[in-house]
């Protein structure tokens, strides 16, 4: 059994543990989106940690299935393909949706110089050099920004992760990573946690690169010393369900920061690797691994469609049929809108992983083992 296929009933290459959480991130995102714009709660624990968690599972997955090629050292030609491998990951779905606003922005304000340079720095993932708060144009995007400066940075995490399990190199880069990561909410966030200045000046890449090199930690330990403990797929569920509880009561309504900050931040951070190290040690039986699969087939879709879906119906049909006034508040049809968004994002997003993202994503890994 390959490595990365630790914890998978019949996936290689794949943990479904982390599927299913990653699945689990992507509908609480959307349940926070959809309850915050309609505003039913603000829940801004599992806003704010369910896309955090995506950069401990991306940071472990990668040191999972590509940590070998960097392992004695930086390569040009194999960073390159690297890239290009997750580029073409990324990209399909995201063009589209960068179409749509593109296409949107020039009909209602026309096309400029500065909006053409903004959907380049999109389609390259560039702009998450760039302000990502404020240059993504989809809901989200911004971390797909991050992501991909992660991807630039890999083979140095790779180096910092070191050979031996109790490298001093690892473990002090992410002790001053996890400081930088609490020292940059301090100086950004924490006055203002709502305020677009402030929401701009957080989100960039040092707010999470301590969550994408714990998730490298974590993956290089499942790479090089493969956990003997194994847990049911039920157990699995049940803990990272327990988790997501635990972020619903540690929520604070009337100060969003100091989820971010304090004993808060200290107990949702540790909870956040501790869940990734949790459901990577599911064993998930073949009878039951269809579940997990589809969560992690969905995540990427489910993450990014649901805003263009929501305001779309929102905003530009339902008022013209008179079924919903946004500023309204909670009401049936609000939560019948609601109900309909996760259904069809779902249905959408399943499409484009089958019929769109895979295929594609088939070619680039075949492109890519045969520059080698």
């Amino acid at each position: 059994m390959a490595a990365a296929s630790f914890g998978s009933a019949n996936a290689p290459g794949r943990i479904l543990g982390w599927d299913l959480l990653r699945g689990c991130c992507a509908y609480a995102i959307i349940s926070y989106h959809l309850m915050a714009w309609q505003k039913v709660a603000d829940i801004h624990t599992i806003g704010f940690y369910g896309v955090y968690l995506f950069f401990v599972l991306s940071g472990a997955s990668l040191v999972l299935n590509y940590h070998e090629q960097f392992r004695t050292g930086f390569s040009l030609p194999v960073w390159l393909r690297f890239l290009f491998v997750r580029y073409m990951r990324l990209l399909p779905l995201f063009a589209v949706l960068v179409a749509i606003s593109l296409l949107w922005k020039i009909k209602t304000g026309g096309a400029t110089p500065a909006l053409l340079i903004k959907a380049l720095l999109n389609l390259s993932f560039t702009f998450g050099l760039f302000d990502p708060a404020l240059s993504s144009m989809v809901v989200g995007g911004w971390s797909l920004g991050i992501e991909f400066v992660f991807y630039l940075m890999f083979p140095l995490f790779v180096w910092l992760l070191g050979s031996s399990a109790t490298n001093w190199r690892r473990w002090s880069v992410f002790a001053a990573l996890i400081a930088l990561q609490f020292y940059w909410i301090a100086t950004t966030i924490a006055l203002d946690a709502l305020s677009l200045k402030s929401l701009s000046a957080y989100h960039q890449v040092p707010a999470f690169s301590a969550y994408f090199f714990g998730g490298c930690i974590i993956g290089w330990f499942y790479l090089k010393k493969r956990p003997t403990t194994v847990i049911t797929g039920w157990l699995c569920t049940a803990g990272i369900l327990l988790g997501g509880g635990l972020m619903v009561g540690l929520n604070n309504v009337d100060d969003p920061a100091s989820v971010l900050t304090g004993w808060r931040g200290a107990a949702l951070t540790t909870l956040c690797f501790a869940l990734v190290w949790w459901a990577g040690l599911a064993n998930f039986s073949p009878r039951f691994s269809a579940w997990p699969t589809f969560m992690g087939d969905v995540t990427y879709g489910v993450y990014l469609i649901h805003p263009v879906l929501y305001f779309g119906l929102a905003f530009a049909v339902a008022p013209k049929l008179g079924w919903l006034d946004v500023a309204a508040g909670p009401s049936p049809t609000a939560l019948a809108l609601g109900t309909a968004i996760v259904l069809m994002t779902s249905l959408l997003a399943y499409i484009s992983e089958k019929y769109f993202e895979q295929p594609i994503r088939r070619w680039s890994v075949r492109r890519h083992r045969a520059a080698r």
